[in-house]
């Protein structure tokens, strides 16, 4: 130990670093380390990539696709949607999460088609709305913008769902699989998805066979945009599915059958949108068969936190008791203009005579 002190002793001055210097604060773990876990809360976070593909998907569809998409349209159901999860934040003493809402707000904004603006704003009030009422054990039942979606085009003429407006382009379909797949990875619900399309795939393949149809119909109708959408981003949502993957399996391959029977039974194209509102109330059922642990978003973002607030910890013990971060750049100052002398953690003075 004398050794090493007399080493820092000796030190020249010219070896030192300001203490205000940028290799300082990289050295402590300051800017650098700030980004770092800054940059992996972002990325861990699904809910951020999913946001950016579902804007994505709306910009695609107001250039390429040319939909009648008017801007007072996505401003009402953003707004009423950040507004309600706002409102309901502070009604129940919870913190305010702007995610969730801009999801939903996207996802109406692409399925859902009203020609007056109190309309868009209604669909963004049920559906956050019905996150914080339709709840069963702490969890939310409905997708919120599938029940707003249904809710709407089944309850007035002045609202509707197009699933037929992105059309069943193959280089849309391979581009919209690929971005859904690492959405659907980072939220550990690619299980969900791939079944859904398996299942439904299963049964239209079935069903072209037992018509003697050619294998070239059910290929265009799983290219599909409505269909990708609702697979990828809407069936595929941790806060709704069921916690097991058994159960989410079930639930997937049960939600195709419903979704098929309402399209050719009842000639309905958004049948596969109507039947996730009949197959959610099975999600309480299967959970309870099921046991598992419940879907979290922050639960990365908590760990992140934890590591960082560690780091923090570790900066701060190197620093002295006399005062906050003005009095550690000071002592490192003059341990630089001392010739590195060693000051140690609870004195005031330097270490030696």
């Amino acid at each position: 130990m004398d050794a090493e002190v007399q080493r820092n002793r000796c030190r020249p001055f010219a070896s030192t670093v300001s203490p205000f210097s940028a290799a300082t604060f990289l050295r402590d773990g300051g800017v650098e380390e700030r980004s770092m876990f800054r940059v992996r809360d972002v990325w861990a976070d699904a809910r951020h990539a999913q946001i950016a593909v579902l804007t994505t998907l709306i910009c695609l569809g107001i250039t390429v696709f040319d939909f009648n998409i008017p801007l007072w349209h996505i401003v009402g159901v953003a707004g009423s949607a950040l507004g309600m999860q706002l409102f309901c934040s502070r009604a129940v003493c919870t913190s305010f999460d702007w995610r969730s809402p801009l999801i939903t707000a996207a996802s109406l904004t692409l399925l859902l088609r009203t020609d007056q603006f109190a309309w868009s704003a209604l669909a963004g009030v049920i559906a956050i709305g019905s996150k914080f009422v339709v709840r069963i054990n702490g969890k939310h039942i409905f997708n919120p913008a599938n029940f707003a979606i249904v809710i709407l085009a089944l309850g007035t003429t002045s609202a509707w769902i197009s699933p037929g407006q992105w059309g069943a382009a193959g280089w849309f379909a391979v581009t919209l699989a690929a971005l859904g797949l690492m959405v659907t990875g980072k939220a550990k619900r690619w299980d969900v998805s791939l079944m859904y399309l398996a299942s439904f795939a299963a049964i239209l393949f079935g069903r072209a066979l037992w018509f003697g149809d050619p294998l070239a119909i059910p290929l265009h109708q799983l290219q599909s945009g409505a269909l990708l959408i609702f697979a990828f981003f809407m069936i595929s949502d941790p806060m709704t599915t069921p916690n097991a993957r058994p159960a989410r399996l079930i639930y997937a391959v049960l939600t195709a059958a419903v979704g098929a029977f309402i399209v050719f039974d009842f000639y309905r194209a958004d049948g596969v949108i109507l039947a996730l509102i009949l197959t959610a109330p099975l999600v309480p059922i299967l959970d309870k068969i099921f046991p598992a642990e419940r879907a979290a978003w922050r639960v990365k973002e908590l760990h992140h936190a934890q590591i960082s607030q560690t780091a923090r910890g570790k900066r701060c013990s190197r620093r002295t008791i006399v005062g906050g971060s003005s009095c550690y750049c000071l002592l490192r100052l003059l341990r630089g203009k001392s010739r590195c002398q060693l000051v140690q953690r609870g004195f005031k003075g330097r270490h030696g005579p």
